[in-house]
């Protein structure tokens, strides 16, 4: 029997009651991404608290054929995974499909996004289906110029809704900087909302610079959720009995850090898990909450992911931070890291490049709750 959280049964009683709130999220749509799935399955519980939930399907590029096409090549081109793809052998290429179904399958069981859908041309649709009572733009990335056009950033920051209100709840820029040509779009959209809550420093300092509203740093929605929630998603995808390090990596790490790793594994008797690694074939198709699964059931994790570093938090893993090495320095790719290093004093960590110290995670639990009632009491103050 699947577990519910007390966020879910609680608005499963307040339906039941009459209440008739009902809330869309506005996020990342990208099935194939494990932070942006886990955020907005946990943004979804967040909000279950107070009403109906449901995930608006944002659809793009708002154009067909031939024109669909070039636009999608050069976004797969853009991203991390458009030289791999090109280059992967046919075994590699079955690996990856099979992840993304599962991906896919992800997404379709735990945050489905089949009533609302936004568009370029049409806008909301499937209003007189689900008509929000509020939208609540966030979590992720989701104002993150780098990868839409100037039609698509308005639609992300909200300047679509035609007189529905709006708040955002751990919205991320994830650049260090904003165009002067894009300032306007922020500007517009920023002044539209009840409340703005972000993820991390830098983008606090960007939106403050744009607008006199207050904006607070809040949690990220997957530390929001407690562990028994989670794991009530595991499908035994790892032995409850395996002995292993965990390593998920979005670039790619110099010898001496796979060195640094694997002697690490040597010395303590465990094996090595891969995520996003076609050495470990295995661990390659694992979904979105075989990732969680991954990470609670490790004994150390190595890792230059945001979301793993917040999921070794929530299951109390010892981990180590690696710095990216493929971005310039327009990408803000450290900042994330820093503010949830900053809420949990946790510094150490992302350091001394081979040095391994010891979380103390019973002071780490006592900044989390205060963060999460923090971060929970904005949200109910936004809401209402």
């Amino acid at each position: 029997m699947k577990l519910r959280s007390p966020l879910s049964r609680k608005s499963e009683l307040s339906v039941s009651e009459g209440n008739e709130k009902r809330y869309a999220i506005l996020t990342i749509n990208d099935p194939y991404n494990y932070g942006n799935r886990l955020q907005n399955y946990a943004l979804q519980e967040m909000l279950r608290e107070y009403g109906e939930v449901t995930t608006i399907r944002f659809l793009t590029p708002d154009v067909t054929g031939i024109a669909s096409f070039e636009r999608s090549l050069k976004r797969i081109g853009k991203s991390l995974l458009g030289p791999l793809i090109r280059m992967l052998p046919l075994g590699d290429k079955s690996l990856l499909a099979k992840r993304y179904g599962k991906d896919i399958e992800f997404t379709r069981r735990y945050v489905p996004d089949d009533v609302l859908s936004l568009t370029l041309s049409e806008g909301l649709t499937g209003v007189d289906r689900f008509y929000p009572s509020k939208i609540v733009i966030g979590s992720d990335q989701v104002w993150n110029y780098i990868w839409v056009s100037p039609e698509e950033l308005r639609c992300r920051i909200g300047i679509f809704r035609r007189g529905m209100p709006a708040i955002a709840y751990a919205a991320s820029i994830g650049v260090s900087d904003i165009p002067g040509q894009l300032k306007p779009i922020f500007i517009e959209g920023l002044q539209g909302l009840q409340a703005v809550s972000v993820r991390e420093d830098r983008t606090k300092e960007l939106v403050d610079g744009l607008s006199d509203r207050e904006v607070s740093v809040v949690l990220d929605p997957t530390l929001m959720v407690d562990r028994r929630q989670w794991e009530s998603i595991f499908d035994g995808f790892v032995p409850d009995d395996e002995r292993y390090v965990l390593t998920y990596f979005l670039s790619k790490q110099s010898a001496e850090v796979e060195n640094f790793i694997e002697d690490y594994a040597r010395k303590n008797g465990l094996g090595i898990r891969r995520i996003l690694d076609f050495r470990d074939p295995e661990t390659y198709i694992a979904g979105p909450q075989d990732f969680v699964e991954l990470v609670a059931k490790s004994a150390f994790v190595f890792t230059d992911s945001y979301h793993a570093c917040c999921f070794s938090i929530l299951f109390r893993k010892q981990f180590k931070v690696f710095s990216r090495t493929e971005y310039d320095g327009k990408m803000s790719l450290n900042s994330r890291m820093d503010t949830l290093f900053r809420e949990f004093d946790l510094t150490d960590v992302m350091s001394a490049r081979y040095v391994l110290g010891t979380i103390d995670y019973d002071r780490v639990d006592e900044m989390l709750d205060r963060n999460r009632r923090s971060s929970r009491e904005w949200l109910q103050t936004a809401l209402e």
